[in-house]
């Protein structure tokens, strides 16, 4: 009984063997030259991938915006900025209100006058700037050139004090200087005053850009070519009437070109798209400046200019002082495409730049000038714009 069962587990075991014997030598390895052959295969695959681009840009990470070699990035750029701004002087009046004190019995007491200085009240005005530039690919030297013009215009207006409030005062107007020009208002008289401020700036300058990590920084200067233009109008009326008795005009001018320099800062917030920047300008202006003054009788048709007097520096000098604080957005596409956007406040400080207004005729001694006022220009910014 032991010999058949025997027999059979021996023809089981060859069995199998057998089997696995015929499956070993279906597994044939695969040769170096297949090898060599399905690699090359797998390369032409990823060159086409390669030379295809992508279907459409997409954005990158915050994280890729700024790396070491970010400098080695060129080409155009340009953006369009809107400042709100408002100009503000340290000496910009438009008349001078004397009132009379009135002594018990109707007269007028000879050693007592009261007088205040109305000064121009300021608004912001909206002014557009625009900046055009280019970057050299792989070094990160440049050009840019920028324009700026404000335009704004402010204005006061009085009646005299017998019609406000009885008093035999007077509103007086004028710039006191050589020769001295001084209008003041009669009975029943009205002053109405306007000051007028135009700027233009350009600049056209060299620059150098780097950008490394999550830090941008950016140094350029050029020269700068600015047009200034103030101009003070007063006009006394009569108050039923309207009939314009007297004007006076003022105007003051600086045209000039000197060198500019600028300073830019930019650093990333984390990982976010969102950065803080800074810059910083400073200009020194060699140019000719003038003024005209000018006392005029439009009843007087034969003679209407009572006085005149005009002024030109042939040499004279304007510095502009800058700076400028805020947020920046930006997103950098595959094609190469940047867009960003900016907001800021901005501060433009204007030593010297003077002020065609009226001036303290009184103690005209001592009494600042108007001409040698300072200017400071404080505002808001809005920029958008692409670099590619």
């Amino acid at each position: 009984m032991r010999r058949p069962f025997t027999m059979a587990l021996l023809g089981l075991c060859m069995a199998l063997g057998s089997s696995s014997l015929l499956q070993a030598q279906q597994i044939q390895p695969i040769s170096y030259d297949d090898l060599v052959a399905r690699l090359a295969n797998v390369e032409s695959e990823l060159t086409a991938i390669r030379e295809a681009g992508p279907a459409q840009d997409i954005p990158l990470g915050p994280d890729q915006l700024y790396s070491d070699n970010a400098s080695t990035r060129g080409g155009l750029f340009i953006s369009y900025e809107n400042v709100w701004i408002k100009p503000y002087f340290n000496h910009n009046a438009a008349y001078e209100i004397f009132d009379v004190d009135i002594i018990p019995g109707g007269n007028i007491n000879p050693i007592s006058e009261n007088s205040r200085v109305v000064e121009f009240d300021w608004g912001f005005r909206s002014t557009p700037r625009v900046e055009l530039g280019y970057i050299v690919p792989g070094s990160g030297l440049g050009w840019r050139a920028r324009y700026w013009q404000f335009d704004s215009t402010t204005s006061a207006r009085a009646a005299d004090p017998f019609v406000a409030n009885g008093s035999p005062g007077r509103i007086e107007v004028g710039l006191h200087d050589d020769p001295d020009i001084q209008v003041s208002t009669g009975d029943n008289e009205a002053v109405r005053a306007t000051d007028s401020l135009r700027l233009t700036v350009i600049d056209a300058e060299g620059m150098w850009r780097h950008e490394s990590d999550c830090n941008a920084f950016t140094v350029s200067g050029g020269l700068r070519y600015l047009r200034k233009e103030q101009n003070y109008r007063a006009e006394l009326a009569a108050v039923t009437t309207g009939i314009i008795d007297n004007i006076v005009v003022s105007d003051t001018f600086f045209e000039g070109v000197g060198p500019t320099l600028a300073l830019e800062g930019v650093r990333r917030l984390g990982g976010s798209s969102m950065s803080v920047f800074g810059k910083g300008r400073g200009s020194l202006l060699l140019g000719d400046s003038g003024l005209q003054q000018a006392d005029v009788d439009p009843q007087d048709l034969n003679s209407p200019i009572d006085d005149f007097f005009t002024t030109e520096n042939s040499v004279d000098f304007q510095l502009i002082a800058e700076l400028q604080i805020g947020l920046q957005y930006d997103r950098t596409l595959c094609s190469g495409k940047t867009i960003f956007g900016r907001i800021g406040a901005e501060l433009q400080y204007w030593p010297s730049a003077g002020s065609a207004s009226y001036q303290n005729g009184e103690d005209s001694a001592t009494a600042p000038d108007p001409r040698d006022a300072d200017m400071l220009l404080f505002g808001l910014s809005a920029e958008v714009g692409t670099r590619w």
